[in-house]
């Protein structure tokens, strides 16, 4: 029998060989049923395995079929079942290959009989032949398993589980040949979720020496995936991280039945700590992948081709998803954040990628979406990106390309949801930082939806917080092309301004927010539009002067809320005309003089302020109503109802804004005041009680001599012949004092009673 199977394989040619094939089968079946194979039946096995390989591969050669009937697939599969010789796996596993070539059906339902024993034996053959014979197998057997839809997840999951028994220079290989039979699209993401589960099931075990085989998965997994198209491996990425959106989140105690259907990897069986395990090494992957060198070389030859831009985009939708998926998920857990933290690095990732256009456009996609949080990760997309730009080095077409997804994110700021809103006020913001100054035509225009009634009217504080902001750019780089549309946006600043200082006491941090916006962009609007803002100067000062923002905190909020008031104040000195401040100071200080000092100190320091940046020609105009002023500030401790402490603090903040009124004069101005003040200063000193409670010339005269002393200090030698006309009524004081002192003392004697210190204007005399 031996000798005639020899001779037919050896034979050129057989006519009618179709006619041996069922007797060839029989003849198999009867070696396979005797358990007892010799080595001599052993190779009669393998004879007849040839030959009937040869007639099958005849008939696929010449077109011809053999009858279905007269294959028996599950003779050959039994025969491989059987056999210890690796010569009789191999031209078995040939033999189902030209069989599946004619007769795909009846090979499928055999298949994962066929690749098991592949996985537990061929595999392992470290030879050119048994590797030949697995693509041989791989190539005509996978293609009708794929066509006819069959599950391939097990197919799969053999070759994974094979992987550490494939000789090392093998793998590639193989692994390639079963990527593109299969199809790479497709099933490239499948074989490498399954990896990085295997990867994850050897991280958690308790086996120190499988430590180098779990990086070899990792860095094969990588390799692999880089003998694919760059857009194949984006894809790739973007489908492994995608599946993420399947697993079950830590509140849920088990995969929908859809996970179990779609995902290759065996989800019902991995538990919360293999899940989160999972997410993090799917994520690093993408993460490893999208930064690795050997990609970065292959995208940059090739760039931003057609595919590449569509895969770039849909990769950002699902990334957009999966972020925020694993938001909403609990984020306690290190393994949840750090989750987070690698899905943004794999964004990021993928819009470095990303041309401009594509980007514009993938974002532009992203905003039309029905869902609020896309849309908003999508607007922080654009934020990033604008933030990134470099205005020094781009070309027109570049900033042309780069504003085209403003008009949108504008239209957002419009639409009902309050995050979306914030989100695209924001991206405005940095838009205008970058680009009004060279497009402000287009940031001019944009004026109005940001003061809109959405916008900058909104209730909710974060919206209008976030509008205000938006707002102060703007006004700060486009200046005085912005007075036009001052009427619709300054009554809103000052509204959310008095709203905010209304409830200041019991603000929450929103609302002390809202506060900061609001004084950021009121001090842009002053620095930028002084000369529009004389109506608004008595309600601003009213809310800048509340005497509750005054009120020392450990809040930081509230600290940088009092900071920005000064600030505001001192732009206000700055910048506001004259002739329009002073009256509206004067005024002001007409009707709010009985406040007490938490309001009458900054406000007579913001006089002060006023007074050191008037210039010549506007000193001329004011000095005498500025020094009526002083005068009547320096009054305000012989009001019966201010305190000594407030009132000693009122005289501290008046002198001090004297003196930066004071040195702005020339001596042709200085000397009638000094004349005038000392005037003030003597009335009706006659017959002063220096030994009974503080009198309202004793005051003026404190207040006098102090602000000498000043002087003094500022002026030096300048002011020493001024002297001359405070001479005698200092000489009179002071024989008061020593009148006073003696009588006391006199009367202490004889009462046995301590001598009266001094008053505060025997100091002050004395010291000038």
């Amino acid at each position: 029998l031996g000798t005639l199977l020899e001779y037919m394989q050896c034979s050129a040619a057989l006519a009618h060989s179709a006619a041996l094939v069922p007797a060839l089968f029989s003849l198999l079946s009867v070696f396979v049923s005797d358990a007892a194979s010799a080595s001599s039946a052993e190779h009669a096995k393998q004879l007849v395995l040839a030959m009937l390989t040869r007639i099958c591969d005849e008939a696929n050669a010449a077109g011809a079929l053999i009858g279905e009937s007269l294959v028996r697939v599950d003779v050959v599969v039994q025969a491989i079942r059987t056999s210890t010789r690796p010569q009789t796996h191999n031209q078995a596993l040939l033999l189902l290959a030209a069989v599946a070539a004619m007769h795909p059906q009846v090979v499928l339902h055999h298949v994962m009989a066929v690749f098991t024993f592949m996985g537990a034996n061929v595999l392992r053959q470290d030879d050119e032949y048994s590797f030949h014979v697995i693509q041989q197998t791989l190539e005509r057997v996978i293609p009708p398993v794929v066509r006819d839809g069959a599950s391939t997840g097990p197919v799969l999951r053999v070759f994974v589980d094979a992987l550490s028994h494939i000789p090392r220079h093998r793998r590639m290989a193989l692994f390639s040949t079963l990527v593109r039979t299969m199809g790479e699209d497709a099933y490239a993401p499948a074989v490498v979720a399954l990896l990085l589960e295997k990867h994850v099931r050897r991280l958690l075990s308790r086996n120190d020496d499988s430590a180098r085989e779990r990086d070899d998965i990792v860095s094969f997994a990588l390799s692999l995936t880089h003998e694919l198209l760059p857009a194949q491996q984006i894809a790739s990425a973007a489908a492994v991280v995608g599946d993420l959106l399947l697993l079950p989140t830590a509140d849920e105690e088990a995969p929908a039945a859809a996970a179990e259907e779609t995902l290759f990897i065996d989800v019902a069986h991995m538990g919360p700590r293999q899940l989160r395990a999972y997410r993090l090494v799917a994520l690093d992957f993408a993460h490893q992948l999208l930064t690795g060198r050997q990609f970065r070389a292959q995208f940059d030859r090739v760039r931003a081709t057609p595919e590449i831009n569509a895969r770039l985009a849909a990769a950002t939708e699902t990334l957009l998803h999966v972020i925020t998926r694993l938001n909403s998920a609990a984020a306690e857990k290190p393994a949840e954040q750090r989750a987070q933290q690698l899905a943004y690095a794999v964004l990021d990732d993928v819009n470095a990628l990303m041309e401009r256009r594509t980007f514009v456009a993938t974002v532009a996609g992203l905003l039309a979406q029905g869902d609020a949080k896309i849309r908003r990760k999508a607007m922080a997309l654009a934020n990033t990106r604008l933030a990134e730009f470099s205005v020094r080095v781009a070309q027109p077409e570049d900033i042309d390309d780069i504003l085209a997804m403003l008009q949108p994110i504008a239209a957002v700021a419009q639409q009902d949801d309050a995050a979306c809103k914030q989100a695209a006020l924001l991206c405005v913001a940095t838009a205008a930082k970058k680009f009004a100054v060279l497009r402000p035509a287009l940031f001019t225009a944009l004026v109005k939806p940001v003061a809109a009634e959405p916008s900058l009217g909104s209730e909710d504080p974060a919206v209008a917080s976030a509008a205000l902001v938006a707002l102060a750019v703007l006004c700060n780089e486009l200046g005085s092309r912005l007075i036009p549309s001052l009427p619709q946006y300054l009554p809103q600043v000052l509204k959310h301004l008095h709203a905010v200082v209304g409830r200041y006491a019991e603000a929450t941090a929103d609302d002390l927010t809202l506060m900061v916006a609001a004084l950021s962009a009121m001090q842009a609007i002053v620095e930028n539009m002084s000369a529009f803002l004389a109506p608004t100067l008595a309600p601003l000062f009213a809310c800048l002067l509340n005497p509750a923002i005054r009120v020392d905190s450990d809040d930081a909020l509230r600290e940088q809320a009092r900071a920005l008031t000064d600030d505001v104040l001192a732009a206000v000195a700055k910048c506001i005309p004259p002739r329009q401040l002073l009256p509206a100071q004067f005024a002001f200080f007409q009707k709010e003089m009985g406040q007490g000092a938490s309001v009458l100190v900054p406000f007579i320091a913001f006089v002060g302020r006023t007074a050191a940046a008037l210039q010549r020609a506007q000193l001329l105009q004011f000095y005498k109503p500025l020094f009526k002023f002083f005068l009547a500030a320096f009054d305000l401790a012989r009001q019966p109802h201010v305190s000594r402490a407030e009132a000693e603090l009122v005289e501290e903040a008046a002198l001090d804004a004297f003196m930066r009124f004071v040195v702005k004069l020339n001596e042709n101005l200085f000397k009638p005041l000094f004349l005038s003040f000392l005037e003030w200063a003597t009335a009706a000193t006659t017959d002063l009680p220096l030994d009974g409670p503080q009198h309202a010339a004793e005051t003026r005269l404190r207040v006098f001599y102090r602000a000498l002393n000043v002087l003094f200090d500022k002026l030096k030698s300048i002011l020493t012949p001024y002297y001359a006309h405070v001479l005698d009524t200092t000489v009179a004081v002071l024989n008061r004092f020593a009148v006073a002192r003696a009588s006391i003392e006199l009367q202490e004697e004889a009462e046995r009673k301590e001598v009266q210190v001094p008053s505060a204007l025997w100091h002050a005399v004395v010291e000038s």
